[in-house]
């Protein structure tokens, strides 16, 4: 899909078209880093780590849930946070 989409960029306009947009996408995504490492200095891996343990967790339930805890594994402890 990404050769049909990068030879649909280069044919109507040349080669100098996808040079464009590729510079385009580096520039887009150095700007990202810049403003997450502003917005996150100490990084953003504390709170998506505590998201992420959550969205396991409430997956866990629905699945016990739905289930009906016919699996036969034990509970596991829920992590404490920090």
């Amino acid at each position: 899909m990404v050769v049909a989409v990068l030879f649909n960029l280069l044919v109507p306009e040349g080669w100098r078209i996808g040079v464009l947009r590729i510079e385009d996408v580096a520039i887009g995504c150095a700007v990202s880093v810049v403003a997450g490492t502003l917005f996150w200095p100490r990084g953003a891996a504390a709170v998506v780590g505590n998201d992420l343990a959550d969205a396991f967790h409430a997956a866990g339930r629905t699945s016990r849930r739905r289930c009906g805890g016919r699996s036969g594994a034990a509970r596991a402890p829920r992590p404490r946070r920090r």
